[in-house]
């Protein structure tokens, strides 16, 4: 299941690098979203516009570093998408996999899944998140 990973990609001693300052990355990274607010008038304007087509859209947010779910962004993120979405239920549709953070020690830098956290991933995509979707918006016949 997969390609190659970031971390196939690297020699021993650039892994050990990235290892090194990537709590520092991931750090950063948090400190940046407890100052932001999000905006999701973007995604309310695609909604529409799927919503004009008789489409449907499908959100399935990947799972991230544990800590980034405790950030303020993500706060107000997760309650503005639950009020958009409420807007639109035959539109659009969250889902979730079940694994909802990652330690960051299971990341090769602060985005990049390592090898065995990649394959759980994809395996839950495929056996949860795949599923679910087809559910929400089944395949369509040809006209």
């Amino acid at each position: 299941m997969g390609g190659i990973n970031l971390g196939d990609r690297l020699t021993p001693i650039q892994r050990l690098q990235v290892s090194l300052i990537r709590d520092q990355w991931i750090q950063r990274t948090i400190d940046s979203l407890n100052g932001a607010r999000p905006d999701l008038r973007p995604l309310e304007s695609l909604i529409q516009a799927v919503q004009t087509h008789g489409a449907k859209l499908v959100l399935a947010p990947t799972p991230t570093v544990r800590e980034y779910a405790e950030t303020r962004y993500h706060r107000l993120y997760r309650e503005q998408l639950a009020r958009l979405t409420a807007r639109y239920p035959n539109t659009v549709r969250e889902i979730e996999f079940p694994t909802k953070g990652i330690r960051g020690e299971q990341f090769v830098d602060q985005v990049h899944y390592d090898c065995p956290t990649a394959n759980a991933v994809n395996a839950e995509f495929l056996d949860v998140v795949l599923p679910a979707v087809a559910e929400f918006a089944p395949p369509r016949t040809a006209r």
